[in-house]
């Protein structure tokens, strides 16, 4: 819902119904100004106009980050949603900006929700910055086992590690020092997990995968 100021007052208006009024008793409907371009609501009725309730005045940001499909317009500087019906226009490497802040957000809340255990990364990532440690730690807050890791040697003297969980096996790349292949073999696992090499509709499969193996494995 967007909201229209003049030098008295402020209209407000939905994509729906057009002009809507802010119900009494809504601790908005008494504020001579809205803040903000925008306001999200909870609940609308209607009697001889429409009327909303529950509401919060947003910022551009808020609509930008988490409203509805966020596409790309004419031009580089040029934002659009809903087929056009909202237009954003501001510094091409701000919009830049803002399509990959989403689509990170998009990819962030998709894992959240398909792991519900599983805890906000920090800085450096769950378990530090050690590859196994890190994968461990994930893992055990999606209520998982820990991983078992398997070491061979390749005919060139090199080795190379595989780290199964949850019925999964994901390869490393070959080494030479053999200490070093089960660290690259959590890396490989959790660039896979945690979305490193897989982008998208892509990442979302292979998590569900995952988790459809793991209510099979358990039943």
């Amino acid at each position: 819902m967007s909201a229209q100021h003049n030098e008295k007052s402020f209209s407000l208006k939905t994509m729906e119904d057009g002009q809507v009024l802010l119900y009494s008793n809504s601790v908005n409907a008494w504020e001579t100004k809205i803040l903000y371009p925008w306001l999200v609501f909870n609940d609308k009725i209607k009697v001889n106009s429409v009327f909303l309730r529950d509401s919060t005045a947003v910022s551009d940001s808020v609509v930008l980050l988490f409203g509805g499909s966020l596409l790309k317009g004419d031009a580089d500087n040029h934002l659009k949603m809903l087929g056009g019906y909202l237009e954003f226009f501001m510094e091409p490497s701000v919009a830049e900006m803002y399509q990959s802040i989403r689509r990170e957000l998009d990819d962030f809340i998709q894992s959240k929700l398909l792991f519900p255990r599983m805890g906000i990364q920090t800085e450096s990532g769950p378990g530090g910055d050690n590859p196994k440690s890190q994968l461990q730690t994930l893992l055990t807050r999606a209520g998982y086992a820990a991983p078992i890791y398997m070491t061979k040697q390749l005919k060139n003297n090199q080795f190379q590690a595989t780290v199964e969980f949850n019925g999964m096996q994901i390869m490393g790349q070959p080494c030479n020092n053999k200490k070093s292949v089960e660290k690259d073999a959590a890396a490989e696992a959790l660039q896979w997990l945690m979305g490193g090499k897989q982008t998208g509709r892509e990442y979302i499969n292979h998590v569900s995968m995952l988790l459809k193996k793991s209510k099979k494995d358990h039943n």
